[in-house]
Parts: C-alpha cells; sequence; structure tokens
C-alpha cells in the first residue's frame, strides 16, 4: 500500500487492520505530522510498525523519483480542493502517474472533497472510476463491494468487525450498505460535466476555487458549482 498524505495516521491505522497487507509506505511532506500521530494513545503504535515506511518529501516528486515502485492499493485523503497547490495532487498528469505506480488490478482511492471536477478528471484517467459519499474508486477493472471481506478486517483493538448486532451508524453498518456508483452515473443523475483539471489549467483553484474577497468583485467571476456533500445521494 501507498499512502500520499499521512495527516494525524488514521487512515494508516484503518488500513492496518486488513488481512494480508505486507507493506505500507507513507509520503508526507510535513514530518511535524508524526509528531501529532505520537500524542494520540490509538494512532502512536503506527509508528512503531515494521511494515511502515515513512518518507517525507512532496507526493508527486516521490512517485518521480521512484518509478519502479508499484503497489496493490493507492490511498490519497489530502486537503480541500480549493485550496492553493492542490491542483499538483488533483490535476490528470498527477492521476496518470499514479496510475503507473499501480499493479494489475491495482485500485487508488482518493478524497475529492466534494469538487465535481476531481470526479471527471479521475474517470478521464482511469477505466473505471466509482463515487462512494466524497472519495473516488478507480482502477483497471470493475468493483464491487465485498461484504464477506469485512470479516477478515480487524478494528483498531484487534477484534474482528462484525455486521450482525452492530449499531445503524457504526463503521461496520456503513460498509455493509456501501454502494458504488460509476463517476459517469452520478454526475448525469446530477445534471453535473465536470471539467478536468490539469497542470495548466488550475481549474480548482482559480475557476472554481473558494472565492474570498468584497462582493463587488466576486460578482465578476464566473459562476461556480456547489460541491457535493458527504451525504449526498
Amino acid at each position: 500500500m501507498l499512502f500520499i498524505g499521512l495527516s494525524a495516521g488514521a487512515w494508516v491505522k484503518a488500513m492496518q487492520g486488513f488481512a494480508g497487507v505486507e507493506s505500507i509506505d507513507v509520503v508526507e511532506i510535513n514530518p511535524g505530522y508524526t509528531e501529532l500521530t505520537a500524542d494520540y494513545p490509538e494512532l502512536a503504535p503506527l509508528l512503531a510498525d515494521p511494515r511502515i515506511h515513512m518518507h517525507f518529501d512532496d507526493g508527486r516528486r516521490w512517485l518521480r523519483r521512484n518509478p519502479a515502485a508499484r503497489f496493490d492499493a493507492i490511498i490519497q485523503n489530502t486537503t480541500y480542493y480549493w485550496r492553493a497547490n492542490a491542483d499538483n495532487l488533483l490535476s490528470s498528469e498527477y492521476f496518470s502517474e499514479v496510475k503507473r505506480h499501480l499493479n494489475p488490478g491495482g485500485i487508488a482511492m482518493t478524497n475529492s472533497t466534494g469538487s465535481f471536477d476531481v470526479l471527471a478528471t479521475l474517470q478521464s484517467v482511469f477505466a473505471y472510476a466509482y463515487r462512494y459519499r466524497n472519495f473516488v474508486y478507480v482502477s483497471d477493472h470493475p468493483l464491487q463491494p465485498d461484504i464477506k471481506g469485512l470479516g477478515r478486517i480487524n478494528r483498531p483493538d484487534g477484534t474482528p468487525f462484525t455486521i450482525e448486532g452492530s449499531p445503524p451508524n457504526s463503521v461496520a453498518a456503513l460498509l455493509a450498505g456501501a454502494q458504488l456508483e460509476p463517476v459517469a452515473a452520478f454526475l448525469e443523475r446530477r445534471g453535473v460535466q465536470g471539467e478536468v483539471i490539469t497542470d495548466d489549467n488550475l481549474l480548482t483553484e482559480y475557476r472554481h476555487g473558494r472565492r474570498f474577497g468584497p462582493m463587488p468583485l466576486r460578482a465578476l467571476l464566473p459562476p461556480v458549482l456547489d460541491p457535493f456533500e458527504i451525504n449526498d445521494p
């Protein structure tokens, strides 16, 4: 597995529990995050996991510097699409680089943070793209949730996930009811075209990014799409 971005480490901790995980590479640009991880008793043990290899570097640069690295899963839970320089990890050129680092049959997961353009961009690069809540799952083959596979995943305390008897709003219940919708179907259902982000157009930052400043100046800018929310149907 490869993680682009550590943050406090909650996503890395979650993936530790999957059966068969042999190695986890984490690329994080800010080494200070490891200090934050160490402050949380639930997350601190991941720093001692011998399977985890930390790389303090820019995610895109690390991929280019390691052209032979291949992964079965690449997970990216990066910042809001409208923030400065976010396009460096959201453009079609970047996702093409990610694609080159996936093994055949591998899956990449990206937090769209509500951007229709991120969905459209991933769809333009990968043969199969699906939306679940605010995440996008892409691969070279069709994807289908494996509900039985939940029994092979451990909770952070080491106990296996169980669906029976789980509260309706628990993680197990949410995963059991997960529906992957093709990105094309979601965009069509919402009546949204979505535009492909490239290194040249800096789309999410300059055309559809969050607008600041006086209202008269913002009124001169072209209209923007509201982002979709995590719980949007």
